[in-house]
């Protein structure tokens, strides 16, 4: 097992005691804690040596651990194992320090995980998740809400293939995949997710809906996303701020400078 960590770290407008109880309370996990499976209730007494599991949604534990150390609200210690799937069970243990700060008005959450496989699908899982986890807690103690867009849903042919373009086009990650679904997340934790899903129909007039990129130099870009599988979109008013291409199923998407 590599000696080495992963730090995250989001600033948020709360007190260290609001912020030490959403990472303990099922209440709160339940509507930020989005880890892979959906979100997540915690269960623990949180004394140490005692377990710490996380459920999703339909009941299932999807990931467990025990307390190593807790300082309320200031320092959280846990082991930490994935057991959603076969591949991620065949990792060791790994630990997550979540860290609590007071910064004048706002608070800073650090979570750093250790103590794992750099080859493992733990820290890979935890890597793309961390950001969103963090993105979602501040808007919920800030605001008292969710995120009102969670993921933007395609319909396709080949999830896996839409999956590996979007991901070049977006530099998002890829945070779930079965046969017939895989979606991809902003590993800053800003963006909706992208989720491509299979559906027996084929593409046969203009979508509905549309995705617009905004970016920084437009003709790079375009050259960029053709080389990675776009093509022009015919037919479509070009001007010279906007660009319309297709991806490798087809769907219309703007690019705009």
């Amino acid at each position: 097992m590599a000696d080495t960590s992963q730090t995250y770290t989001a600033y948020i407008l709360t007190t260290p005691e609001r912020l030490g109880r959403a990472l303990t309370d099922p209440a709160d996990t339940a509507r930020y804690f989005d880890f892979v499976e959906g979100l997540m209730r915690v269960e623990s007494d949180w004394w140490t040596g005692s377990p710490v599991q996380y459920r999703a949604p339909d009941g299932q534990v999807q990931l467990t651990g025990e307390v190593v150390h807790a300082e309320p609200p200031h320092m959280l210690v846990v082991t930490f194992s994935a057991l959603y799937d076969a591949d991620v069970q065949r990792d060791a243990p790994s630990r997550i320090r979540w860290e609590v700060a007071q910064l004048d008005k706002v608070c800073s959450l650090t979570p750093t995980q250790d103590r794992f496989d750099l080859d493992g699908r733990t820290a890979r899982d935890f890597a793309a998740c961390a950001p969103t986890i963090l993105s979602n807690l501040k808007m919920w103690l800030e605001t008292g809400r969710r995120r009102l867009f969670e993921e933007i849903v395609v319909d396709c042919e080949s999830p896996q293939r839409l999956a590996e373009f979007w991901a070049a086009v977006t530099g998002f990650v890829r945070v779930a995949e079965t046969d017939g679904y895989s979606a991809l997340a902003d590993p800053r934790g800003v963006e909706p997710e992208l989720a491509f899903q299979r559906v027996a129909e084929v593409k046969t007039v203009k979508n509905r809906v549309h995705l617009d990129l905004q970016v920084e130099n437009l003709d790079r870009e375009v050259e960029r996303l053709l080389s990675v599988g776009a093509v022009r979109a015919e037919g479509y008013p070009q001007t010279m701020g906007a660009v319309v291409l297709r991806d490798p199923e087809g769907n219309e998407f703007c690019v705009l400078g």
